[in-house]
């Protein structure tokens, strides 16, 4: 685990033990010394990680993120009108990319890299492009 996935755990703890105060604190150290915010709000599963210790990963913090998802660099899971998204599980966006709104990335997506995705995405879907397109969907899974 690298240290911003570290700071994002101990955020969240203190967070849902009723210490929001050093959890926010936590939060912002972490945008200083790794230039990430990945807030203890967010909900994030098991095996999760983060590219090159996540610079410039912006995650909202009513984001839901499955278990084993991966970031790349620069990604931004952000809002847009109403709602945030939802990764479900083994999800990877690739570097440079948007995710907003109040979508669902399926489970086994792939965002190509500096794409902007905010429709919903089907499971095993490979989408790319500003606006995302569906490629082609996975058979590996």
């Amino acid at each position: 685990m690298n240290p911003p996935i570290i700071n994002y755990r101990i955020s969240h703890w203190l967070y849902y033990h009723h210490c929001k105060h050093l959890s926010r604190l936590l939060d912002w150290t972490g945008r200083l010394l790794y230039s990430c915010f990945v807030p203890g709000q967010a909900q994030i599963g098991k095996n999760f990680k983060l590219a090159y210790w996540g610079l410039g990963v912006v995650v909202h913090i009513k984001t839901k993120i499955g278990d084993n998802c991966k970031l790349g660099q620069n990604v931004t899971l952000g809002g847009k009108g109403k709602g945030v998204p939802v990764l479900l599980d083994n999800v990877y966006v690739g570097g440079g990319s948007f995710v907003v709104g109040g979508i669902t990335l399926g489970n086994n997506v792939i965002v190509g890299a500096n794409s902007f995705v905010d429709k919903d995405v089907p499971d095993n879907a490979i989408v790319a492009g500003a606006p995302a397109k569906i490629l082609r969907f996975r058979e590996d899974v």
